[in-house]
């Protein structure tokens, strides 16, 4: 974010972080292409035996020459603990408001995500599809994920993060209550990017709006502090799914879909409706009009 155009911080943020989501749509690929010939077994070998033999050896020939290294010497300021110390206390009772609201959002939305990436296969077939149609409605989910994760954060660009989150949220829960409906399979489709768009695509604008949002000086130790707590959220959204296993679609659906219900209330409530903090980058105080 910080080597970024100012007017496209958000995009760049968003297209970099659609990458988790367009790892999804590949997923989903391979297991169309290769489910019936390898099964499950062979499908998960090549999903580790392909970034074994890419990822790692770009990275160990590469990274040394795009990290910048540092000739030994050691970053200046006070250790990481007293640092995230420091940044919590020092945003004040806006700030603070801020930040208990981002991170929740955050939970709510990888809920929301993981929870319907691992099970939503075995949701669809239990509601009658067959599990190649499932697989195809997973490739739309993420691709949805991905779309909105970069479209998302370009709109965030023009009309500010604040009102494009809350855009999304909202989305994602009307979307993901009506995936409960019985529908033709165009509109189900739809429905399903939508979905895909309003939770995983969701995340990156929220991490923009803390990009943007927080002063320069403690964005780094928020940004952890978001993302950290948040991840929380990626492993519950699996794990409530198991405990909804077995139940019917409709009542696996529309618990998710209150989790985004209650999160955009929450952030309506809390930053729609508040001042915004003052950031150091741009000297600046961001209202609730703007980011």
């Amino acid at each position: 974010m910080s080597v970024a155009p100012a007017q496209r911080k958000n995009f760049v943020n968003g297209a970099v972080l659609a990458g988790l989501p367009l790892g999804g749509v590949v997923a989903a690929l391979t297991a169309l292409a290769f489910l019936n010939a390898l099964n499950w077994r062979g499908v998960f070998f090549l999903g580790g035996i392909v970034p074994l033999l890419t990822v790692v050896p770009v990275a160990a020939v590469r990274l040394g020459r795009w990290v910048p290294t540092t000739d030994g010497a050691q970053p200046a300021g006070p250790a990481p603990r007293t640092a995230l110390r420091a940044a919590v206390s020092g945003l004040g009772r806006t700030g603070g408001r801020a930040l208990a609201v981002v991170t929740f959002v955050s939970f709510c939305s990888q809920i929301q995500w993981y929870g319907l990436l691992t099970w939503l296969p075995q949701v669809m077939k239990a509601d009658g599809h067959s599990l190649g149609s499932s697989l195809v409605f997973l490739l739309i989910f993420s691709t949805g994920a991905a779309a909105g994760a970069s479209g998302g954060s370009w709109i965030a660009d023009r009309i500010g993060s604040r009102r494009a989150v809350v855009a999304a949220i909202a989305i994602g829960a009307v979307a993901v209550f009506a995936l409960a409906i019985h529908m033709p399979v165009a509109l189900l489709y739809v429905f399903l990017f939508l979905a895909g768009a309003g939770t995983g695509g969701t995340q990156p604008i929220v991490l923009g709006f803390v990009a943007t949002y927080f002063p320069a000086e403690i964005r780094s130790s928020v940004l952890g502090f978001v993302s950290g707590l948040g991840r929380i959220g990626g492993v519950c959204g699996p794990i409530l799914g198991g405990v909804l296993a077995g139940r019917p679609p409709v009542v696996i659906f529309c618990v998710l879909a209150g989790i985004g219900a209650v999160a955009t209330l929450l952030w309506s409530l809390g930053l729609l409706t508040g001042r915004g903090a003052v950031s150091a980058a741009s000297g600046t105080t961001e209202h609730s009009g703007g980011q």
